[in-house]
């Protein structure tokens, strides 16, 4: 940044000569040549600028779209997540069901082994 600062101090210096009359004919083609380099080495930053802007727009638009499909990816798991609580709600009723069932049938099956062997006496 210094380095900057001081060839512009440089060139408003030596611009001032040209002004003045007093530099030379080598120191103002010198001034020149310094000023094209100056120039080109502004053109070259501005490009880079631009460059760099282009890229940061590019790696947002590539965020939005990440986002995006971050996105539907976790709709579609949250839409699974409820189909396999329902499956899971489903299979534990039937759990409970079949038990239920099962129960009343050894409950059954229980009461006839007591008719039988309850009749003789």
């Amino acid at each position: 940044m210094n380095k900057d600062i001081d060839l512009l101090i440089k060139k408003i210096e030596e611009e001032s000569k040209l002004i003045k009359g007093d530099a030379s004919k080598n120191e103002m083609q010198e001034i020149l040549k310094e000023k094209l380099v100056i120039e080109r080495e502004r053109d070259n930053l501005l490009l880079e600028n631009k460059q760099l802007k282009d890229k940061i727009e590019s790696y947002e638009r590539d965020i939005v779209a990440l986002q995006q499909s971050l996105k539907g990816i976790l709709d579609i798991l949250q839409g699974e997540d409820k189909i396999v609580h329902e499956a899971v709600k489903h299979i534990d009723s039937t759990v409970i069901e079949t038990n239920s069932e099962a129960q009343k049938a050894r409950r059954n099956g229980l009461r006839e082994i007591l008719k039988e062997n309850t009749q003789g006496f």
